[in-house]
């Protein structure tokens, strides 16, 4: 048991150092993200059921059927926090049991956040085959929005600087001219995160903690409290373990411990025969990375259709309710204070530039309540990405 705890945590330390057990980064196309202001005072561990509360508003499938992770601007004081989403099972189909073996599974933009700005700016990053732009707002250090486009094969200089004008266009204001690129990352002893970049003109600090990766990792929180749990275990079994091996080594003495060193050295060579048949795995499974974007569009399409929705709401109208027809039409159910609230709702939505028609059905008051079913159409044109 010993040996095989040992074996186990040397593993780790090396195969992570020669990247062969991926920090697995998605491309930030995959992902729904929003920054939401956080309550005042609100303690940091109930930040996570605070931002599930907010998702399932805005998602118009269940919780359970998503993959979500949030980075918040402040580890001790948060203020906002930028939450993310994308579908479970989707994922698990194109990537089989890569993100279950990755040490982490993390939004390529995690590496450059929080990042405090005193202007507002666009900020490029590039992972190879995802660009994304960081919309900053000044004193903010998360972004408003994130905008992005994903590259089937690595593209070349001129593609490259073609979509960042596009994304450019789309945003409409100051960008930083460069592009940063995460360069390569290193697992600490501690499991944190340190990432290196290939420039050094004000990217933040890089240094990671334990709470900021599994508050980011976007696997779903059955299997993220698991591996918790799992790894605090190992480790505590470990330490313990090896405080126990130096004492009986002591006692032993050098006889022992040559025999030990050698059915040691037996069984790390095993044991590397089989890490590397498992690299091989996970380096076949990495690169269906590059299939997540032929779905991304398709399957966000409902969060675009409901941010639309949302956009002239007020504050006082809300939804109970709101599913997706044909990714043309969506259907909600939602509550108000007075029908006139309701009426100029809905007069409001037929001027939106993005949408063919409104209908308003079941509009019924009971005790200071309006309830109502609106259905709208989305014209041809609406953007898919």
């Amino acid at each position: 048991m010993y040996r095989g705890l040992k074996e186990k945590f040397n593993s780790w330390a090396q195969a992570l150092r020669e990247n062969s057990a991926p920090v697995v980064w998605i491309p930030s196309s995959c992902f729904y993200a929003e920054r939401i202001d956080l309550p005042e005072g609100i303690q940091v561990p109930d930040v996570e059921s605070f931002l599930l509360l907010e998702l399932e508003q805005v998602a118009p499938f269940p919780v359970e059927s998503l993959y979500y992770g949030y980075i918040l601007d402040h580890p001790q004081v948060p203020t906002q926090a930028l939450l993310y989403a994308t579908y479970v099972e989707r994922v698990r189909a194109l990537m089989g049991q890569d993100l279950s073996l990755a040490f982490y599974a993390l939004p390529d933009f995690f590496a450059f956040l929080p990042w405090l700005h005193t202007q507002n700016m666009g900020r490029y990053i590039f992972n190879g085959h995802s660009l994304a732009l960081l919309v900053f707002e000044k004193g903010s250090a998360l972004p408003s929005k994130v905008y992005s486009t994903f590259f089937k094969d690595a593209p070349t200089q001129g593609e490259l600087m073609a979509a960042q004008q596009s994304l450019k266009q789309r945003y409409g204001g100051a960008c930083a001219q460069q592009v940063h690129t995460v360069a390569h990352f290193e697992l600490l002893k501690d499991d944190t995160l340190a990432c290196f970049f290939t420039d050094d003109i004000g990217v933040p600090s890089v240094r990671k903690t334990l709470a900021q990766l599994w508050q980011a990792d976007a696997r779903d929180a059955l299997f993220r409290e698991a591996e918790i749990r799992k790894r605090s275990l190992d480790h505590k079994l470990w330490h313990g373990l090896t405080a126990g091996a130096v004492s009986v080594a002591c006692l032993l003495g050098l006889t022992f411990m040559g025999s030990l060193g050698q059915l040691y050295l037996k069984n790390r060579e095993i044991f590397l025969k089989k890490e590397t048949e498992r690299v091989e795995r996970i380096e076949e499974n990495s690169n269906l990375l590059k299939r997540l974007d032929q779905f991304a569009a398709q399957e966000l399409r409902p969060f675009k259709m409901l941010e639309v929705l949302n956009k002239d709401r007020p504050n006082t109208l809300y939804f109970v309710s709101a599913k997706a027809e044909d990714l043309v039409e969506m259907l909600v159910d939602g509550i108000a204070r007075s029908v006139d609230e309701v009426n100029t709702y809905k007069e409001n939505l037929e001027r939106h530039e993005d949408l063919a028609s409104v209908m308003l059905d079941n509009v019924s008051s009971s005790g200071g309540t309006v309830r109502f079913s609106m259905k709208t159409r989305f014209k041809e044109g609406f953007e898919r990405t």
